[in-house]
């Protein structure tokens, strides 16, 4: 396909996808984009990442018949990465949950492809041939050699390269490279079901409320 959609709630594993789509499709450009009002007038050859693209966007990535390949995972451990990562209150990170599970949604039955956090997706080379099959290959890649360079251990020590030479310290995690989209603190545990221990039980049932349509679909509860 000329153009490729990547699209996940934050801390669901949606860079990682984003970056296998680009060691298979170099000769695509890569773009963060959340609007349809900010998308190029051609999206020949355009690799976009999204958390939570809006009804524009959604129908013209649609009409244009653009694979999109989605992340999900279950939205309590979302709100305790968030909070991790970002170093964010409870309640945003409670506040960003609709904005992206709404979107997904609405994309889950044209999405090429359901990529689930608690699958350990990330270190299943299953994972990356299905991406490769669906995206098709300008390079010489192999798959292997690709889940290894984007191996949890892997990603870490490029993070931590990133916070050493490039990232500015002052910023946090309010940067990210302009290619891997990487950012600082951008791999926490990887823990599933850490919400447990982390939200209280009415915490917990008010993300399910905040993402029932989303829960419902893919299996959290």
């Amino acid at each position: 396909p000329p153009s490729v959609v990547c699209c996940g709630m934050s801390r669901s594993g949606s860079t990682w996808l984003y970056n296998v789509v680009q060691a298979f499709r170099p000769d695509m450009t890569g773009l963060y984009c959340e609007t349809e009002k900010a998308l190029p007038t051609s999206l020949n050859g355009v690799l976009i990442k999204c958390h939570g693209p809006d009804d524009a966007m959604i129908a013209r990535v649609r009409a244009e018949n653009i694979p999109v390949i989605v992340t999900v995972r279950d939205p309590r451990d979302v709100v305790v990465s968030f909070m991790d990562c970002f170093n964010e209150s409870l309640s945003a990170a409670m506040d960003t949950l609709p904005l992206c599970a709404g979107p997904i949604v609405k994309l889950a039955d044209y999405a090429a492809l359901a990529l689930r956090y608690e699958d350990d997706f990330p270190h299943d080379i299953r994972s990356v041939e299905a991406v490769a099959k669906i995206v098709g290959s300008t390079s010489a890649v192999n798959p292997d050699d690709v889940l290894a360079n984007l191996h949890r251990d892997s990603v870490r020590a490029e993070v931590e390269r990133l916070e050493r030479d490039v990232f500015d310290p002052a910023l946090g995690p309010a940067q990210h490279d302009p290619i891997s989209h990487w950012h600082p603190r951008h791999i926490g545990d990887a823990a599933i079901g850490k919400h447990a221990s982390r939200l209280t039980q009415q915490q917990q049932d008010e993300v399910l409320e905040r993402t029932r349509a989303y829960c419902d679909l893919f299996g959290y509860s």
